[in-house]
């Protein structure tokens, strides 16, 4: 199987965390509080499905990075497959867009890079979900407008 293609599987088929107790980005809407209509709650909502978003995001482009650390089998050494891996998942999320979507994109590459070495294949990696959350929730409501 050439590279691109056990890439793609790992991306295809990424863990899915099974956890006993509900994170936040596991809660399909924000529970503290009704829906009252207002374009407040509005904006809320849209920054809790784009902060759910961008946790699994994370958690696949730190995946992409850390598989970088150790190319077993390869034709390549660490360093050149990690730089092969970084420059995949700088393409997939370009940091370049408009508004919160660029922004957001650049967070998920700092907390990929932050925690590349701490990715335990096949366990949970609520660190790095819980700091993917943490910086996304707290971003401005007036972002997603």
């Amino acid at each position: 199987m050439d590279l691109m293609k056990r890439l793609l599987a790992v991306l295809l088929f990424f863990p899915v965390l099974v956890c006993a107790e509900s994170q936040p980005w596991e809660i399909y809407y924000p529970m503290h509080r009704d829906d009252d209509g207002s374009q407040e709650y509005m904006l809320e909502f849209e920054r809790w499905e784009a902060c759910r978003m961008m946790v699994f995001n994370a958690g696949i482009a730190t995946q992409a990075l850390a598989i970088g650390l150790n190319p077993e089998n390869l034709d390549l050494t660490k360093d050149e497959f990690l730089a092969m891996q970084r420059k995949t998942v700088q393409s997939m999320y370009d940091t370049s867009l408009e508004g919160v979507e660029g922004r957001m994109n650049q967070l998920i590459l700092n907390i990929a890079e932050a925690h590349k070495e701490a990715w335990v294949v096949d366990q949970p990696n609520l660190s790095i979900h819980q700091d993917a959350w943490n910086q996304c929730i707290q971003m401005d409501l007036s972002l997603f407008e």
